[in-house]
């Protein structure tokens, strides 16, 4: 079992945390790593719509994707596997 920065916990070896975010990286779209970007900077879907020039919850739509390309529970999640990958 593995700790998170937001004190959760994962059980993925770090081979499997790799696979996962290659696999990701692979499938991820421009746009989707522009929103995993800004999302990773702090900003909400409203601001990331506004810096984009798209509605809100086209943005809500994309972060819904990428977590299940990911298959993580939330966005803090998925930016943290980016992160500790050097994505981000």
């Amino acid at each position: 079992m593995h700790s998170t920065p937001w004190g959760g916990a994962y059980d993925y070896s770090n081979e499997e945390i790799c696979r996962k975010i290659r696999s990701l990286m692979e499938n991820l779209k421009e746009k989707e790593k522009i929103i995993a970007g800004y999302t990773a900077k702090g900003m909400t879907a409203r601001q990331i719509a506004d810096a984009m020039c798209l509605s809100p919850e086209t943005i809500k739509w994309y972060r819904k994707r990428m977590l299940s390309k990911a298959n993580a529970t939330n966005m803090a999640e998925l930016i943290a596997m980016l992160k500790d990958e050097g994505v981000l």
